[in-house]
């Protein structure tokens, strides 16, 4: 595939403090996943918008990021999928593993089922916390801190490159 690629860098709206690690690693897990969606609409819209040589802006890149998280949300009525949580604790050697079914309909936000669990006992109690942060970050008006929004993030071209042509 041909075209010209961009690279942005965006900071967290609400970074944690250093140390809280683990805990901030795992609350930006549902914007990872959200802004690995939007980077690939970013790869889509640069030969676009770029029309040959020019290289779109800030903010033309942001409000197709943005057009693009308004549609999906308001198309976004349920799904279902399965993940897995592990924490580790080098210092004491110890580990925990959680197998986690999560379900999410539009009206619920995101409901999460432990279907399988392993390791150390306290460190599964943190990753039971760290699973009901998720499912209360689904929810208004919690949510509304973790969209991809211009009052959560800045977003800046580092660049564009021609990629395979």
């Amino acid at each position: 595939m041909s075209g010209e690629g961009c690279c942005a860098e965006s900071d967290p709206p609400h970074p944690l403090p250093d140390d809280r690690p683990m805990i901030y690693r795992f609350r930006l897990a549902p914007q990872i996943r959200r802004w690995l969606g939007h980077s690939i609409v970013i790869g889509g819209m640069i030969p676009i918008l770029a029309g040959g040589s020019l290289t779109p802006s800030n903010d033309e890149i942001f409000s197709g990021i943005q057009s693009e998280s308004n549609r999906r949300h308001l198309l976004l009525k349920q799904y279902s999928g399965s993940r897995e949580y592990t924490l580790q604790n080098s210092r004491f050697g110890i580990q925990a593993a959680a197998t986690v079914l999560m379900n999410y309909r539009e009206v619920d936000g995101e409901r999460y089922t432990v279907s399988a669990r392993s390791g150390s006992e306290k460190l599964n109690a943190i990753l039971d916390r760290v699973i009901a942060s998720e499912a209360t970050v689904s929810l208004p008006p919690e949510n509304a801190r973790y969209e991809i929004t211009s009052a959560n993030y800045r977003i800046r071209v580092l660049g564009t490159e021609v990629i395979a042509g």
